[in-house]
């Protein structure tokens, strides 16, 4: 939930920022070869942790800390109170 933020203005827009002196280079090989490129592993990297992961986890990734806390505590409630019935 709070990771979002972070991975936003902690990584994205430092990264940017850095990016956008390379777009006022004169020289071609600056432009084609390190803005381009640069851009688009920051652009991919940000949709990576800002999308696809988040996704991928929230799929097939382990239940959150609330769920399991409340299961196991739920079972250890019940397990206890079977015992002191029989």
């Amino acid at each position: 939930e709070k990771s979002g933020a972070s991975v936003l203005s902690g990584i994205t827009l430092t990264k940017l920022v850095g990016v956008g002196v390379l777009a006022f280079a004169r020289t071609r090989i600056f432009e084609l070869y390190y803005f381009r490129l640069y851009l688009a592993l920051v652009i991919l990297g940000a949709l990576h942790g800002l999308v696809l992961l988040p996704v991928l986890l929230a799929l097939f990734g382990p239940p959150s800390w609330s769920e399991g806390s409340a299961e196991s505590a739920g079972a250890g409630a019940g397990d206890s109170g079977s015992a002191a019935e029989r």
